[in-house]
């Protein structure tokens, strides 16, 4: 595996290019998938700040994933964006369920 420019040798550098080369996703992406901000993910390939908890949790199982579906990830961050904070009502399972039908299976 070749480095890229701007990545670490650290495990969460190496998945984040990981996602990078499968998907295409930019920095901005990548952010809004992982409910963080871009300068974290910069930070994390940049090796300068190291995910811990449920944030290092979910790279690895991102870095397991070998087929991706962008146009599924997109949607998903772009469904994180527009609910930056957690729903608390009865509804919350609901409104994720049908969020997950509109997603391609893969």
């Amino acid at each position: 595996m070749s480095r890229h420019p701007g990545f670490a040798d650290t495990e969460e550098a190496l998945i984040l290019k990981h996602i990078r080369d499968n998907t295409g996703m930019d920095t901005a992406q990548i952010a809004a998938f992982l409910c963080t901000t871009p300068e974290t993910v910069r930070r994390w390939q940049r090796g300068t700040m190291r995910a811990r908890g449920p944030a290092l949790g979910f790279l690895r199982i991102l870095g397991m994933n070998t087929r991706w579906s962008v146009r599924n990830a997109i949607k998903i961050g772009k469904f994180n964006l527009d609910h930056p904070k957690a729903i608390d009502s009865p509804e919350a399972l609901e409104n994720l369920a049908e969020f997950g039908k509109t997603l391609e299976d893969v």
